[in-house]
């Protein structure tokens, strides 16, 4: 189930945090080149922007396209030819305490 497959591979990115929920989508549309999947995070403790990225950035797997200046964020086009998981649009899930989803 590939929603159980993406809760585990996150687990293992955040291996060093403390534990935390994990609330995973993932709707498998006809494309040429990739699809897409939502993930909610909810943190025991908070956790700042900066502190995700980090974590995240220590994946050679992992593509950070998360500019919202210039609004860079990952798209089937750049996504196309490789296996790297690119990520984007990470922000604060108001529903949760502050800083913790």
């Amino acid at each position: 189930m590939e929603e159980n497959k993406l809760i585990e591979e996150t687990k293992k990115i955040f291996s060093n945090e403390k534990p935390f929920g994990i609330t995973a989508t993932c709707i498998r549309v006809p494309t040429i080149r990739s699809h897409c999947e939502s993930v909610n995070i909810q943190f025991k403790n908070p956790i700042t922007y900066e502190k995700i990225i980090e974590l995240l950035s220590n994946d050679s797997n992992l593509v950070i396209m998360d500019d919202k200046n210039i609004h860079e964020f990952p798209d089937t086009i750049v996504s196309s030819n490789n296996n790297k998981v690119y990520i984007g649009h990470i922000r604060q899930d108001f529903s949760l305490p502050k800083n913790k989803g």
